[in-house]
């Protein structure tokens, strides 16, 4: 052994320090919402299963028995306890106009399950305004009249009796009419700077 290294080993204090572990590895910096203890969701669809939205997916106007329109949405939820607060809310993306939201106040739901870290609520209603105000466009002023193919903005918040809170929110877009609809438009109206398509 080199002189100096023995000398460094017989001064107290000098000799490395034996913690007989494995050096922990760094902080998570994952992306995986289960790697944190926070509150946290995403927006997605599905009435029996949670699914994604992705950027730009299209959703589904929904034609209820009381003649009504909705979408469907879904909240996958991290961390939550077995009850949550809730509300979803879909915005026009372009003129910021609000036509959907799923009640007049927060709602509580029940999580399902998915695993220890991962819960749903599913079959949530988003239920399109009778009154979407600047959309309104010549004779058109119903949801199947107005709002396929433009973009959506939906925002979902949600709270916990601990006073934890999270948010979410995702762009998407009102599917295509499948059924043809009557030509609403009245065209003489065009210039008359009211919203058009």
């Amino acid at each position: 052994m080199p002189l100096i290294a023995a000398l460094l080993l017989a001064l107290p204090g000098c000799a490395p320090e034996v913690t007989g572990g494995l050096v922990p590895p760094p902080a998570s910096t994952s992306s995986d919402p289960c790697a944190s203890s926070e509150l946290g969701l995403s927006i997605g669809v599905g009435t029996e299963s949670f699914e994604p939205i992705g950027e730009g997916d299209s959703l589904e106007l929904v034609h209820g028995s009381q003649g009504g329109w909705h979408i469907v949405t879904a909240l996958e939820l991290y961390q939550a306890p077995e009850t949550v607060s809730f509300s979803v809310t879909g915005y026009d993306a372009e003129t910021g106009t609000r036509i959907c939201q799923q009640g007049d106040a927060p709602l509580t739901g029940w999580v399902e399950p998915i695993d220890t870290c991962r819960g749903a609520l599913l079959n949530i209603y988003c239920y399109l305004l009778e009154d979407l105000g600047p959309l309104v466009y010549g004779e058109c002023d119903t949801p199947p009249e107005l709002l396929p193919g433009r973009a959506i903005t939906l925002i979902a918040e949600i709270g916990d009796d601990a006073g934890r809170s999270a948010s979410a929110e995702v762009d998407a877009a009102i599917a295509p009419e499948q059924e043809a609809q009557p030509d609403c438009r009245d065209e003489s109206k065009s210039d008359t700077g009211e919203a058009g398509f």
